[in-house]
């Protein structure tokens, strides 16, 4: 995957003297606070940093949804009615999903936590259909995460994972694994909107949780603030997906690809339908980089001493 990736990141680069006859019409679905500096408005920066410039290789037919999901499958339609070459479905899961539903030939790339569990394409080597994107490893990382944030805690302690359990359910055998390492209890904190999550993390340390494993969860991700303002009153060491998130949040310890390497791998799959490159021949995308990052500072201020083995693994010790 990592030289599929490399070949996808360099194709744009040498084409570019290939203009395109007319603009590319790229259709983007995506939630309103993702048009700067979320997926879909930093993905736009990275075509254009490649080279691609709006208005002369590439045109943007904009669907913005401001909290309400519901909206997606009228975009889907309205995108798919005035003929777009392709769709960038940047609202996780409900996006792909509505896109998917309104067409099966025009190009559609999705960003999502798992492809195949979701349903939407039978294997990430052979998407086949119009399908391509990139698939983040949730499942497997999630567990990943849980065996990390054990690791900080206390052996024998109870350790949280917040998320959907209808959505969550086939990973619960993997979390419960992670945490029957050091003897731990896992405790399942079901939350995805405001009220549901708070309830939920104080729902959690009321049972004995000392931390927190956020699921990968494009809606989790929605409320990462407040859920790590909310974990430094209830004293919950957290784990979350994105590096970002304890670089500049404030999260104790995050474990997942870096959000750039992500946008990159995105813009270089558009980039390859912009070049002529059909879905059927577009692997869907794995990360290449996974990092680990802990946040010393955090660990300060909830009275914690990080275990030397896990601050010798970090990528980064935030200090």
């Amino acid at each position: 995957m990592l030289g599929i990736a490399g070949g996808l990141a360099a194709l744009p680069l040498s084409t570019r003297a290939q203009a395109p006859r007319r603009p590319f019409r790229l259709g983007v679905m995506t939630r309103a606070r993702d048009l700067n500096s979320g997926s879909s408005g930093l993905v736009l920066q990275e075509l254009q940093r490649l080279g691609f410039v709006e208005g002369r290789d590439l045109t943007v037919e904009l669907k913005a949804a401001d909290g309400d999901v519901q909206l997606y499958p009228r975009f889907a339609r309205e995108l798919v009615e005035s003929g777009v070459d392709a769709i960038l479905a940047g609202g996780g899961e409900t996006a792909a999903r509505a896109a998917i539903q309104a067409t099966r030939t025009i190009p559609i790339v999705i960003f999502v936590d798992d492809a195949i569990s979701a349903g939407f394409v039978p294997s990430l080597a052979n998407p086949g259909a119009n399908v391509t994107g990139v698939s983040l490893l949730a499942s497997e990382l999630d567990g990943k995460r849980q065996a990390l944030l054990g690791e900080a805690l206390p052996e024998g302690a109870s350790v949280a994972a917040l998320g959907d359990l209808t959505r969550s359910a086939a990973i619960l055998p993997s979390l419960e694994a992670a945490a029957a390492i050091r003897h731990q209890r896992l405790v399942f904190a079901q939350g995805t909107s405001v009220e549901s999550v708070t309830a939920a993390m104080m729902d959690a340390q009321a049972k004995g949780a000392l931390g927190l494993n956020v699921l990968a969860s494009s809606i989790l991700f929605g409320h990462s603030r407040l859920i790590i303002e909310r974990s430094f009153s209830l004293k919950l060491a957290t784990i979350f997906q994105w590096p970002e998130l304890a670089q500049q949040e404030g999260a104790l310890m995050a474990y997942g690809p870096p959000f750039p390497s992500i946008v990159r791998q995105l813009a270089a799959v558009i980039a390859r339908l912009m070049d002529g490159a059909g879905p059927p021949n577009l692997p869907v995308q794995q990360p290449t980089q996974i990092e680990l990052v802990i946040n010393l500072k955090t660990a300060r201020a909830l009275g914690m001493a990080m275990p030397p083995s896990l601050l010798v693994r970090a990528n980064e010790v935030i200090e």
